[in-house]
């Protein structure tokens, strides 16, 4: 191995490992071992959670008995490590459909994790969601030694929680929890609803509207809502130093360009965008929660719409409060002139 590994390296690299250099780390690697062991038992003996993972990881030699999942009805052993036994109702059921549960919560933004059986609809606590995705790390099918798999889900499901958190309490303040534009940042703000009413209600809704056009934009006919004197549009986010629409979300561009969001509406300026088409075909037909704005897309079912972000419910047809008399409601009060112009998509 020595000898191999010389051949590959440069000779510098080769001189620098020398037959002391190796009596070394010899030497040293057993008090590593050591140190590494009397760390883990520290903190075995502190966490009362890692002691009964390695009693669950123990007992699954211990029994040879199978029972069925409750969800995914596959045969899995009756054992700790393979079963999750819900607290709110007693229920058992694999940790991989936990697992998968707790993943497509946080995925869709719903703003509630509940037991995944019915009728008990309870919510899941930290402590379940969290040992499904260390059962997922340890096991054959997922198994991550080193733990980014674990840590990327625990840090989107920390996200989730502390998003759904603001969207209940700022709904309750008539307010919206927006996030910055760009994917791989998580930082949000918190604005007032009618601030923000107000700034999209300046907006044109489609090209076809004057104020959405150029040469508009240059006789003076259009100017966008300003707030000591900047564009009240404009969005600095500190985390990542990235300037976007507040309401659009496209990038700003420097002021100095002509690319510049700057005094452009919001169709003026997504147009210089590739992206643009695909934008506007993945958001036809959707229509604005009543109660916090946000754009909801509908596939199928029917006229009752559930907001995942504000948790209101709502008539998709005429955007009113939620009533059962709805189910049948034909007032289309609401009309979007976007609808006609996708009107080859077949979104619903």
């Amino acid at each position: 191995m020595f000898i191999v590994f010389c051949t590959m390296t440069t000779n510098r690299a080769a001189d620098a490992l020398t037959p002391v250099t190796l009596l070394g780390l010899r030497r040293l690697s057993p008090w590593l071992l050591l140190v590494s062991l009397c760390w883990y038992t520290w903190r075995l003996a502190r966490n009362a959670w890692l002691r009964k993972e390695w009693c669950d990881f123990l007992q699954q030699f211990m029994s040879g008995e199978q029972m069925q999942c409750a969800i995914c009805a596959e045969e899995v052993p009756r054992t700790p490590w393979h079963v999750a036994t819900m607290t709110c109702c007693g229920g058992k059921l694999c940790w991989a459909c936990v697992q998968r549960h707790a993943e497509s919560v946080v995925s869709d933004m719903r703003p509630e994790m509940r037991c995944p059986l019915l009728p008990c609809r309870s919510c899941l606590p930290d402590v379940i969601v969290l040992a499904a995705f260390r059962r997922q790390q340890w096991s054959l099918q997922g198994f991550d030694p080193i733990g980014s798999v674990f840590r990327r889900r625990r840090r989107a499901y920390e996200r989730w929680v502390l998003a759904c958190g603001l969207a209940e309490s700022c709904s309750a303040r008539m307010e919206d929890v927006v996030h910055c534009p760009r994917e791989d940042c998580e930082h949000m703000w918190v604005l007032p609803r009618e601030s923000r009413a107000r700034k999209d209600a300046a907006e044109p809704t489609t090209r076809w509207n004057p104020q959405s056009w150029t040469l508009t934009r240059c006789v003076g006919l259009y100017s966008p809502a300003v707030e000591d004197g900047h564009d009240a549009r404009h969005l600095h986010c500190p985390c990542c130093g990235r300037d976007s629409c507040l309401l659009c979300g496209f990038p700003w561009g420097e002021p100095s360009k002509a690319s510049s969001h700057s005094g452009k509406s919001c169709i003026e300026h997504s147009s210089a965008y590739p992206e643009r088409q695909h934008h506007r075909t993945k958001w036809a037909g959707a229509k604005p929660c009543p109660g916090c704005g946000v754009r909801i897309l509908r596939s199928w079912g029917c006229n009752k719409m559930t907001c995942n972000q504000c948790g209101s419910h709502w008539c998709w047809v005429c955007l009113s409060e939620w009533e059962p008399a709805h189910y049948g409601c034909s007032r289309a009060e609401w009309r979007d002139d976007a609808d006609n112009e996708d009107s080859n998509c077949l979104i619903l």
